[in-house]
């Protein structure tokens, strides 16, 4: 949400980016002519609670906030939340009205909400020659458990090396397999 020299791109960003409100924001992305989410008002009882921010679809001004959501034009009127502390996202599924934006916007703020990954299913099958496959559904539960060590390598499968360390993470994982860590056996 920068512009290449370091300077907030938008004047409403710079207290979200700053932190000198709210960490959990509630973007409302529209197009000119749509009505929806732009003629809702932040709730009253949750005002200073998050940050309400309407931002047009057309124009050049959108493009720090729709690059960073992932939100395209043809989405709009769409609405999502933010979870600054955890850096993750939430995608309104529901039908915009003053109702059910107060609705999604408590449970943001009260944790209740899933989070919306660009990610892979969780494969069937999580174990690949005795590596754990992580992908952002499932990193939380497996990269973040304490219980347990965790070695990970961040794999892209277009990526040369990358797939010239895949065989190494397979032999260690088959070393380590042996070797007691916190929570069990390695490999388990």
């Amino acid at each position: 949400m920068t512009t290449t020299a370091g300077k907030v791109a938008h004047p409403v960003q710079q207290p979200v980016v700053a932190g000198s409100r709210p960490a959990r924001p509630v973007i409302a992305a529209r197009k000119r002519a749509a009505g929806g989410a732009s003629r809702l008002g932040a709730p009253a009882e949750l005002r200073g609670k998050a940050v309400f921010v309407t931002v047009d679809l057309e124009g050049s001004a959108k493009e720090p906030v729709v690059n960073f959501f992932g939100i395209k034009e043809g989405d709009a009127p769409v609405v999502v939340g933010f979870d600054m502390g955890g850096n993750k996202k939430y995608k309104f599924a529901d039908d915009i009205s003053a109702k059910h934006l107060k609705k999604f916007t408590q449970d943001l703020l009260d944790g209740k909400l899933t989070p919306e990954f660009k990610s892979a299913a969780i494969p069937d099958e999580p174990l690949d020659g005795g590596v754990t496959v992580v992908v952002g559904k499932n990193f939380d539960a497996i990269v973040k458990d304490e219980s347990k060590d965790v070695l990970l390598e961040v794999y892209a499968p277009w990526c040369g090396h990358c797939k010239s360390l895949e065989p190494i993470y397979k032999k260690l994982a088959k070393r380590f397999s042996k070797v007691w860590s916190r929570g069990g056996w390695a490999a388990r």
